[in-house]
């Protein structure tokens, strides 16, 4: 997930990570890059949910709380084509 985004390819990445926390919901850091990049596809609520997922894993983890500190500049609704976000430690 990690290269795809930093190829620019969104799509691709958001399908990795989200395959990541699929098979290991464990992994606060797959977490956090899913909500970079589901807040850069436009998916803020989605962002939202991953984030909190990844600081109610880890929250003490720096890294977490400055991507949740800056989910406020990120839009609080998801547009159509985005797939919602379950994470069960985040109660979500």
């Amino acid at each position: 997930g990690n290269s795809a985004y930093t190829l620019g390819r969104t799509g691709l990445a958001e399908t990795a990570l989200r395959e990541a926390v699929s098979l290991d919901p464990g992994i606060a850091e797959a977490w956090n890059n899913l909500a970079h990049v589901l807040a850069e596809r436009g998916c803020g609520l989605g962002a939202r949910n991953a984030v909190s997922c990844a600081t109610a894993l880890r929250p003490d983890d720096p890294r977490f709380r400055e991507t949740a500190a800056g989910i406020h500049s990120w839009p609080a609704e998801d547009r159509d084509a985005c797939l919602p976000v379950q994470c069960e430690a985040a109660g979500r």
